[in-house]
């Protein structure tokens, strides 16, 4: 326990920038965080700050422990929410976040089903637009439900695939893009279009449909990151919409047709984000199994409902992060 204080220590000290700092948010003194530090120093036998006026700068050294100190921490502060938990005979809380339409698809109903069994189960949903990696890694969350990013991921996150969403081109019905039992980027050339923001995911994968067959990227007339809203625009105008296919329900049917646009850019994987080498409690483990079972659920759906509906790719529960193979993971450490 005292090399995890000690790593506190450091932590809390490259975030306030100062030792004073750092003993007033540690409620320490002064020269007993100093001593820990210098305690910290002597063990590892490098500096791990620059002493700078009345401020502290971090070493390379310090910024290397930086993210294994987060996650002994976080481990540990884990550890004692669990025990006291089950002490207190509850089954502690799920921290986690997932992008709007994630969370209303999925979470909720996965949420839902798991408190009907697990009522003193407590789970904290963030749901919000954006990269929620930096808040995992400081323990903000206990893992995140959202897009992958391409390629590997960074040396201190591991992430599972859950499911496979598109991403739809959505137009009005009877639309004159609609003719067409298939489109390419040369067809949608002079299409008007309401899409997200620059920068956003649905838009930059589209933008690669169109940089793969060397065209300018789409310009949208209308820029809006709601689904509701997109799907608004494009039933009552000739706009061509982008968004996530599982955006897309049975109530749309009527006024929404999609566009079909094949290429490999068009995927949208989803999956659990988790620190890794890091073991995820029970309660966590439990919502991502019912998080599995609601996209199994989507799966079948969407295999015998109309394409609008959206298809969604459900890997084996092998890929999963159950708790055996986490505990496996960290007894190799």
């Amino acid at each position: 326990m005292d090399m995890a204080r000690q790593f506190q220590s450091v932590l809390t000290v490259i975030e306030k920038g100062s030792v004073g700092k750092a003993a007033e948010a540690l409620n320490v003194s002064q020269p007993a965080l100093t001593k820990s530090i210098r305690r910290l120093e002597d063990r590892l036998g490098v500096p791990l700050f620059y002493r700078e006026g009345r401020g502290m700068r971090p070493t390379i050294y310090a910024e290397v422990l930086r993210a294994h100190a987060q996650g002994i921490t976080v481990g540990i502060k884990q550890a004692l929410e669990e025990v006291a938990a089950l002490r207190a005979g509850s089954e502690g809380t799920v921290r986690l976040a997932a992008g709007p339409l994630v969370s209303t698809e999925i979470v909720a109903k996965a949420a839902l089903r798991l408190m009907r069994h697990r009522p003193k189960l407590r789970v904290q949903i963030h749901t919000a637009v954006g990269d929620h990696r930096a808040d995992l890694l400081a323990g903000k969350y206990d893992f995140i439900l959202g897009l992958l990013p391409a390629g590997d991921p960074p040396s201190t996150l591991s992430h599972e695939l859950i499911f496979e969403d598109r991403i739809a081109l959505i137009a009005r019905c009877g639309h004159p893009l609609l003719g067409r039992k298939r489109h390419s980027a040369q067809t949608l050339v002079k299409a008007t279009w309401v899409m997200p923001f620059s920068g956003h995911y649905h838009r930059r994968r589209l933008e690669n449909v169109f940089e793969e067959a060397h065209l300018p990227p789409p310009e949208p007339t209308i820029e809006c990151s709601s689904t509701d809203f997109i799907k608004r625009i494009v039933a009552s105008t000739d706009h061509v919409g982008v968004l996530a296919g599982m955006g897309l329900g049975d109530e749309d049917a009527a006024s929404l047709s999609e566009i079909p646009l094949t290429s490999r850019f068009m995927r949208r994987p989803v999956g659990i984000i988790w620190r890794k080498h890091h073991v995820l409690s029970t309660p966590s483990l439990l919502l991502i199994d019912e998080i599995r079972r609601v996209c199994s659920d989507m799966t079948s759906s969407a295999r015998e409902e109309a394409p609008i509906t959206g298809r969604l790719k459900h890997p084996s529960r092998a890929q999963q992060p159950s708790r055996a193979r986490q505990e496996k993971r960290a007894t190799r450490l």
